[in-house]
């Protein structure tokens, strides 16, 4: 942690030319690393003042006669670079349409569910219905009946056991 610091006071001190403070120059002087990082940092300036010297004029002269092409050659350029792209897109495209198929491949499939008009024939159907019509009336008719005796049962039994009660729920019914 101090010797992250103290680089980061020594990199300051060489952009803005802020003295170190004390307990920084003592670290320097104790941690070899940090003093191996000052020296760079010295240097770094020396080889920055001497690319300065350097004519800007004639930098950004050159930069410009470097970067254009010459006449013939942008044309050039231009289309190969554009032979390079078509291929690396049309490569890419049968590329996923390969794998989109290899993927629809291997998918697992569910059958499709038959129609249930080929499988139950509608005369079967309503005839069916007709048949549990036919068993659900018996049926309907004994369970009426059988809620009229356990309702007769239920009122037996309330009469035996409190004979007040029995005639408040005969009063009740009528």
């Amino acid at each position: 942690m101090l010797c992250a610091l103290t680089k980061w006071l020594i990199s300051r001190r060489e952009d803005t030319g802020k003295i170190l403070p004390s307990w920084a120059e003592g670290h320097l002087r104790r941690c070899p690393c940090c003093l191996e990082f000052a020296r760079r940092v010295s240097s770094w300036r020396e080889q920055s003042a001497d690319l300065r010297s350097f004519d800007q004029a004639d930098i950004a002269r050159s930069r410009r006669i470097l970067s254009r092409p010459a006449a013939g050659e942008e044309l050039q350029r231009g289309t190969a670079q554009g032979r390079k792209r078509i291929p690396a897109a049309a490569f890419a495209v049968v590329f996923a349409a390969v794998m989109l198929g290899v993927i629809w491949l291997a998918l697992p499939r569910t059958p499709a569910l038959p129609s249930l008009d080929r499988i139950i024939d509608p005369e079967k159907v309503s005839a069916l219905r007709e048949e549990i019509a036919t068993v659900e009336s018996p049926l309907r008719q004994e369970m009426d009946g059988l809620e009229q005796k356990l309702d007769a049962a239920i009122s037996f039994l309330i009469s035996r056991l409190d004979p007040g009660l029995g005639q408040v729920k005969e009063k009740s019914l009528s």
